[in-house]
């Protein structure tokens, strides 16, 4: 079993609801979008631990322990109903003016920020755009 940890980050925005997502580099356009996460904890690393690291590696935020909320566990199954992999996934809600540095005037976040190896563009979506981007396994997430 592999076992991962990432961050769904939203903001309010002219009256909206929106969800930082970030595009795998090299992946197709529609229904990749991820949240920021790793790909497994590393050893001896919390659910928590391992989130926040992500989230400063692939998008440069720099959370802390405190801001992390609601943790609900997503499970990849196989085609056979194994689960393979169990990603905790942590609720953040920031106020996009303590962040503006990282975010261009679109709410996407800039690219010196971005781990360019992993993630080729990262941003705000509110839930008609994140209908088709989003990974399949993370819509559950926005049914609030």
């Amino acid at each position: 079993m592999k076992y991962s940890a990432g961050i769904l980050i939203n903001i309010h925005h002219n009256g909206e609801l929106k969800y930082l997502v970030c595009h795998p580099t090299k992946a197709s356009w529609y229904g990749r979008h991820d949240l920021p996460k790793g790909g497994y904890l590393l050893q001896e690393e919390t659910p928590e631990e391992a989130a926040l690291r992500e989230t400063k590696e692939e998008v440069g935020l720099d959370l802390s322990k405190e801001d992390l909320k609601d943790p609900e566990i997503v499970n990849y199954i196989s085609n056979k109903g194994k689960i393979y992999k169990k990603v905790t996934v942590f609720k953040v809600h920031i106020n996009i003016e303590d962040y503006k540095e990282y975010f261009t005037t679109n709410l996407t976040v800039k690219k010196e920020f971005l781990q360019l190896e992993e993630v080729d563009w990262a941003g705000f979506l509110n839930l008609k755009e994140l209908e088709k981007r989003l990974f399949r396994r993370f819509k559950k997430l926005l049914g609030e």
